[in-house]
């Protein structure tokens, strides 16, 4: 047991260090729950009430203590989003770039009735691009939101079939935003960048009544982070003395943005009742009247050069996502996946802007897994079908059109049972 516990933990950080190291960037989503593994984008994210998988130290780690063997799953997501906005002119799209979202799970039980947990990955985030020439580019141009989540937790069993788990979440927040300012003068470029570390904490229950049957309910409260940074302008080349009053009205600053990352509750079931047959479902909540209004506070803000706050209202909602994942067991070797969700967007009508453009989505995904031995890989697709958008004309009243949009999900991921 000791040395199984000791190649665990040597592969756990090892893994660690690789999620650390790479380049994180995000999709034009802002909750990336189907992106968090191979498994997990084969299943829509229907993950919460399995304990089979190390994906477990995320969705629901109470799983951890109803494992067999210690778990460790990595890899990584490529999407490829797509966005354009419908109107009468020249139909801008967003840029066409992969970005590439990294993951890492681990999980181990031990004395047969305890399990901690390990999930380090990037539930939220964002990246969306437009040309710099394009017609809205005074309400966005590019627009980064990048998270990581370090998620220990320990769970223990109650009964032989109940399980109860308890975990902190450390995350690191990240923000990049650039735009054109519009003045008499001619437009400015405003750079603003900004970062911050927070916490919160996750309760997680998983119930095996049955030899079939497993339910499971998992709780992300909500994390609080006030990204520190600054704002930079390059300014329009001008004579003198329009030079200086142009300086002072637009000076670097020094600037806070508080941000809440939502609060998450899981209901989730899954069963084998049909032999060589997994079903899985699951209803997440998300609490995103927490996006209700971006407040940035300049030392010295942009067009007066004193100190003020410039808000930005979201008007997001609370929603609910459905999700659905069905796995075949063709036989010890090959398992195949397919999944559907429908996942309702936070979005306020009249408040949806160019940095965020999307609208309800249809997610359809297939994958497969191959075992040998102690090794499994998984690979996956989804695609993601985004209902079409008006312009949000309380946030955007220069703008008018649809936007229309959908994404594509690539998959792979490894994982070593020991």
């Amino acid at each position: 047991m000791f040395k199984e516990s000791a190649s665990f933990s040597l592969v756990l950080v090892t893994l660690l260090s690789l999620v650390f190291t790479a380049s994180v960037a995000y999709s034009a989503g802002f909750q990336l729950f189907n992106e968090l593994s191979a498994k997990t984008t084969g299943n829509s994210g229907a993950m919460s009430a399995r304990y089979d998988v190390a994906e477990c130290a995320w969705f629901n780690p109470a799983g951890a203590a109803l494992m067999e063997r210690p778990t460790v799953t990595a890899g990584g997501a490529l999407i490829f989003p797509s966005m354009e906005l419908d109107n009468d002119g020249d139909d801008p799209n967003l840029k066409h770039i992969a970005y590439p979202v990294p993951y890492m799970y681990g999980a181990m039980p031990f004395m047969n009735r305890f399990g901690v947990s390990l999930a380090v990955n990037a539930p939220y985030g964002l990246t969306t691009e437009w040309d710099n020439d394009w017609e809205g580019r005074t309400y966005a141009q590019y627009t980064e939101l990048s998270t990581v989540y370090i998620t220990p937790a320990i769970s223990g069993k109650v009964f032989d079939w109940l399980s109860l788990s308890v975990g902190l979440q450390v995350v690191y927040a990240e923000a990049e935003m650039r735009k054109f300012i519009s003045t008499s003068l001619g437009d400015v470029y405003t750079k603003i960048e900004g970062d911050d570390w927070g916490a919160g904490y996750v309760l997680s229950a998983m119930a095996v009544p049955f030899d079939d049957w497993t339910f499971g309910i998992t709780y992300h409260s909500h994390v609080s982070t006030r990204l520190d940074g600054d704002a930079k302008y390059q300014l329009p080349a001008l004579p003198p003395p329009y030079d200086a009053v142009m300086k002072g009205l637009f000076p670097k600053s020094d600037l806070t943005l508080p941000m809440d990352l939502p609060a998450t509750l899981s209901l989730a079931v899954s069963t084998t009742m049909l032999k060589k047959f997994r079903f899985s479902g699951e209803l997440l909540w998300t609490q995103w009247s927490a996006y209700e209004n971006l407040k940035f506070n300049y030392d010295k803000a942009p067009g007066s050069g004193q100190a003020g706050i410039v808000e930005n209202p979201k008007k997001w909602d609370d929603v609910w996502c459905i999700r659905f994942g069905a796995e075949y067991y063709f036989n010890d070797q090959w398992t195949f996946r397919l999944s559907y969700a429908w996942d309702e967007s936070p979005i306020d009508d009249d408040y949806r802007d160019p940095s965020l453009s999307t609208n309800d989505r249809h997610i359809f995904g297939f994958g497969l897994g191959w075992t040998w031995n102690h090794l499994t890989v998984d690979a996956a697709y989804s695609y993601v079908a985004v209902e079409d958008a008006k312009v949000g004309k309380e946030a955007t009243p220069a703008l008018d059109g649809t936007y229309k949009g959908d994404a594509h999900i690539a998959n792979l991921s490894f994982s070593w049972t020991f």
